[in-house]
């Protein structure tokens, strides 16, 4: 079942999202829209921090992948994951 405010579509097994797209506010308070896989963010998604600092890239089982970049909250960037030739 769907929380108030968050949006989801995709496949449901037994009352659960399973593969998806979700929009919504996470457990533990970070907001989070894309992919979305039993349970977890997976695939292309934006996840924004309590702190306003915020990911965005590919997701694999919850966790931002080496195809992902961090930000800090005024939108600098932090930290950037992958080769480090594939920017022009």
């Amino acid at each position: 079942m769907t929380k108030k405010g968050e949006k989801y579509q995709g496949r449901w097994i037994s009352g659960n999202k399973t593969v998806g797209f979700l929009e919504s506010v996470l457990p533990d308070g970070k907001q989070y829209i894309g992919g979305w896989s039993y349970g977890k963010p997976q695939g292309f998604g934006i996840m924004v921090e309590k702190d306003g600092s915020y990911s965005i890239g590919e997701f694999k089982a919850g966790s931002l992948t080496e195809k992902g970049t961090l930000y800090d909250s005024e939108g600098r960037q932090m930290t950037r994951n992958g080769p480090p030739n594939d920017l022009p």
